[in-house]
């Protein structure tokens, strides 16, 4: 295990050698060159590959009190890759095990979709999830949670999550409700004819406090081409409250971290390059910068937290030099991390991490655990829809490609501070 461990921790970063000058006052020096590797190698499966496979990226949380880590899991069952829903799952493991996964059913049922996870306290998480009537009438699409405690194994019943309107009325999460907010607001654009879902689930859920001092989560309600509300929650997501629009339509995924009362977004837009833009509020959401894009970034989903007094953001590029086996679905190959606020301008925060796979890294998710970043990302590595011919052909050229979905692993980055010279 100690060996394992160890293995976990060998990873593609950007190292900063410490310098001295001649009073021994340590000064930082900048990184040397990036050395890339494949994530593979240090990296552990935490989906079931036995019975199932994975359909979507995953969403982490962890448990302070029992260091247990939590990901969602989206999964289907053998033969149907990619993008399938119906079923919803929970990993759990000891962040300083995880080989040992317990994976817990949370639900199964025509178009669950779409899960999200927040730790609330005492071994007990909510699992979050969309039932979606993939029908044009939306009132019929809402999303709800089940309560799982690790601790005595139980999962509770179903319960609907509500948004708080300003008269102070509850109406359920769902498309109506999202675009009805969007429209009493004064933003349009948005193509709801297109897709049928409201989700909370393409965003990292922060906790945080109101700009009164009052505790509560972060969060972001979105869909295919709309105007992402950001949304607060004093009752661990029964109820969100929005205090914001970001004005950008985003497809699917926003997120954003706030420090010293200014909002870090980053989003993924419909262009096919140069996909991802970044985007602050120094007024939490009153006003907002012209977004900046992020040069060679590809179609995916971007994420973003709080991480040593500053901002860790995370965006896929496309690396022509990265093998793909086989071909991988958008050329979701790299995934870059960068340490710094300023949002004008990508390169000038610090590339911290270059990580590759030649079977793909997609639908990313970042966590700090006691200063140490952990990834989990969705994969191809048995390229599984590729062997039973369910493989997509992205140009309709005949030239199938992975999803890179159909398994789940975790990953341990370590300190990416540049505090210390090797990852001992």
């Amino acid at each position: 295990m100690k060996k394992l461990l160890s293995l976990l921790t060998v990873l593609t970063l950007s190292l900063c050698i410490v310098a001295c000058d001649k009073d021994d006052t340590p000064t930082q020096t900048p990184a040397p060159e990036m050395v890339t590797s494949d994530v593979l190698d240090s990296s552990v499966q935490i989906s079931d590959g036995l019975t199932t496979t994975c359909s979507d990226g995953p969403q982490l949380a962890f448990d302070t009190q029992y260091g247990i880590v939590y990901s969602t899991l989206l999964v289907g069952l053998f033969g149907n890759y990619g993008e399938s829903r119906g079923r919803i799952h929970l990993a759990c493991f000891p962040a300083s095990q995880p080989t040992n996964v317990k994976t817990i059913e949370i639900a199964k049922e025509a178009n669950v979709y779409g899960p999200q996870v927040l730790y609330i306290g005492s071994g007990t998480v909510r699992v979050f999830y969309e039932k979606n009537s993939m029908s044009q009438d939306s009132s019929e699409h809402y999303t709800v949670y089940k309560e799982y405690n690790y601790l005595y194994d139980t999962l509770s019943e179903e319960r609907e999550v509500k948004i708080k309107l300003e008269d102070g009325s509850k109406v359920p999460l769902n498309t109506i409700n999202q675009f009805n907010y969007l429209q009493s607001k004064g933003f349009t654009g948005y193509e709801r004819d297109y897709h049928d879902e409201a989700n909370i689930s393409c965003s990292t859920l922060k906790r945080g406090k109101d700009e009164k001092g009052k505790n509560c989560v972060y969060g972001v309600i979105t869909s295919y081409l709309a105007q992402p509300i950001l949304f607060r929650s004093y009752d661990n997501l029964a109820t969100l409250e929005p205090f914001a629009v970001m004005p950008n339509l985003v497809q699917y995924e926003f997120d954003y971290a706030i420090m010293d009362s200014t909002i870090y977004g980053i989003y993924r837009t419909n262009r096919e390059s140069d996909s991802i833009s970044l985007i602050t509020s120094p007024d939490m959401g009153k006003t907002w910068s012209t977004p900046t894009n992020v040069k060679g970034s590809i179609q995916c989903r971007p994420r973003i937290i709080n991480y040593a007094n500053s901002i860790l953001y995370a965006y896929n590029i496309y690396n022509g030099e990265t093998q793909h086996r086989p071909a991988v679905y958008g050329g979701r190959t790299n995934v870059q991390l960068r340490l710094g606020t300023d949002f004008t301008n990508n390169d000038n925060n610090t590339l911290v991490a270059d990580v590759h796979s030649i079977y793909g890294i997609s639908n990313i998710a970042l966590i700090d655990i006691v200063g140490d970043v952990y990834m989990a990302y969705g994969t191809s590595v048995s390229a599984l829809d590729y062997q039973n011919g369910t493989a997509m052909d992205q140009n309709n050229n005949g030239n199938k490609i992975v999803r890179a979905k159909d398994a789940t692993r975790f990953v341990k980055l370590g300190d990416l501070t540049f505090t210390k010279t090797s990852l001992a």
